[in-house]
């Protein structure tokens, strides 16, 4: 079929007074071919989930789950909680830290045990992010990549007794955080409030990371999630293209594209 003639029939025609500009059309056509991609996913759902793990404490498993939509909501809130439990723990470790080193009564054992304490809570994170990346999580690769950047600062960690191992965990000598505290109490201070502090900056920053954004990276989104996402239901979507303009939109979009999408499920 010749394209403008496919273009100007009836079925795609447009008035002007409707859309002011073939841009505008092409504008609304991709904002519904998006949007009945979300409603027929956020119908069904997506119960692929994500199965490389570690035994850690901040995994809640459940066995006897079966692959179908509650288990999907389930996983999605259990991934969520995991996240944030993490990112809190690692965040409350380094106000801890700070907290000990302002303290003028603090012992050097106090700022040792506040520092292992910190560098525990670390490497759980460290943990988290490493079991739920890969080649499609961007979002999750780059909190990962960024973390791992602080300890891996050895402008900040040298002397302090902390070295970064190969999976980019780190580990404590206490013995030599002990003599650097006690040979040079300022500098090492120093250095452990710089570590806190951009620790600090990096928990502020994973707090505030989307979770819809994660949760359609780990395949977990889930109905409250992509509603939330998109704005748009199934309902909402079944509505819109019993419109007769937008129905236009819709199928204009898909042709424009290339794409066909089943509508009828």
């Amino acid at each position: 079929m010749n394209m403008s003639n496919f273009i100007s029939s009836s079925l795609f025609t447009q008035s002007t007074s409707s859309y002011g500009s073939m841009y505008s059309l092409l504008s609304n056509s991709m904002y519904a071919k998006t949007t009945a991609k979300y409603a027929i996913a956020s119908k069904y759902g997506n119960t692929s989930t994500h199965t490389t793990h570690k035994t850690n404490t901040y995994h809640a498993k459940n066995n006897s789950k079966t692959a179908n939509s509650n288990e999907t909501t389930e996983k999605a809130a259990d991934f969520l909680t995991a996240y944030t439990n993490q990112t809190k723990s690692l965040d409350s470790a380094t106000t801890n830290l700070q907290s000990v080193l302002d303290n003028e009564n603090s012992s050097t054992a106090d700022k040792v045990a506040a520092t292992q304490k910190y560098v525990t809570a670390y490497n759980t994170s460290v943990d988290f992010l490493s079991d739920h990346s890969s080649d499609k999580t961007y979002t999750m690769n780059a909190l990962k990549n960024s973390l791992e950047s602080i300890g891996n600062n050895t402008a900040i960690t040298s002397g302090l007794g902390i070295s970064q191992n190969s999976d980019g965990s780190l580990k404590l000598d206490t013995k030599a955080l002990t003599e650097s505290l006690t040979k040079d109490s300022v500098k090492t201070q120093g250095k452990l409030s710089a570590l806190a502090n951009v620790t600090s900056g990096y928990t502020s920053s994973a707090s505030q990371t989307s979770s819809v954004t994660l949760l359609k990276e780990q395949n977990v989104l889930t109905k409250n999630n992509l509603q939330n996402a998109s704005g748009i239901t199934y309902n909402n979507m079944s509505a819109l293209i019993k419109n007769p303009t937008l129905l236009k939109n819709y199928y204009y979009g898909i042709a424009c594209s290339g794409l066909l999408m089943n509508m009828t499920v």
